[in-house]
């Protein structure tokens, strides 16, 4: 009988939550979302997939990974085939690519 007061003709009563502890539980889940396990190395090759990374610009390009700051974020910089580096991309906006047949793989 949990949540039930004695006066309340037996409906089930909720309780309200403090405004900290909502924005407590919705911190927490977006930092666990946030540290998903460090799978960037470097030199290895991935393609973007965020739309929304500077507009779209690069979304389904690839890349080679040049250095990566682990962080809250797992930020990296990536080099482009041009020659063009891309800095603070996350590593949530990104998928690894499959190398060409008979390139190298990083296991």
């Amino acid at each position: 009988r949990r949540g039930r007061s004695p006066g309340d003709g037996g409906r089930e009563v909720k309780r309200k939550r403090s405004a900290s502890s909502e924005r407590d539980e919705r911190g927490s889940k977006r930092r666990r979302r946030d540290r998903s396990p460090l799978w960037l190395s470097s030199g290895l090759t991935v393609r973007v997939v965020s739309k929304s990374f500077r507009e779209g610009r690069y979304y389904r390009k690839k890349a080679r990974v040049v250095d990566v700051v682990g962080g809250d974020a797992n930020l990296c910089l990536l080099e482009l085939p041009g020659g063009a580096l891309l800095e603070g991309v996350r590593q949530s906006m990104l998928e690894s690519a499959l190398p060409k047949a008979g390139g190298t793989v990083m296991v």
